[in-house]
């Protein structure tokens, strides 16, 4: 019989830091409700007019309808979200205190 040949062992996992996360960063680019909420309605209001050329004129008006239905919906949960007050921010929380649990050893 011929000596079996162990396999070559795996190599081992490259382990990837994680990215470190900028928080001033990360505060910059969130976003709230009402700014996506804004954004979402500006967007619909730019493509509610349906410019299909090949449908029919009169489902491209029905369409153009509904989305301009759509649109003043979003508007008026917009205006609606917009009465709402802004929640307050948590107040941040204390960190810990470290206490030193092994005493100091005394040189002799």
């Amino acid at each position: 019989k011929a000596p079996l040949n162990s396999p070559a062992p795996a190599p081992a996992p490259v382990v990837q830091e994680a990215p470190k996360v900028d928080e001033k960063k990360e505060e910059e680019q969130a976003y709230t409700n009402k700014m996506l909420l804004e954004m979402m309605t500006k967007i619909l209001e730019r493509n509610s007019v349906v410019n299909e050329p090949n449908m029919d004129p009169i489902e491209r008006e029905k369409e153009t309808k509904e989305n301009q239905e759509y649109v003043q919906s979003m508007e008026e949960k917009r205006i609606h979200f917009d009465d709402e007050p802004e929640p307050e921010p948590e107040p941040p929380k204390p960190q810990p205190q470290i206490r030193r649990i092994i005493p100091r050893i005394r040189r002799l």
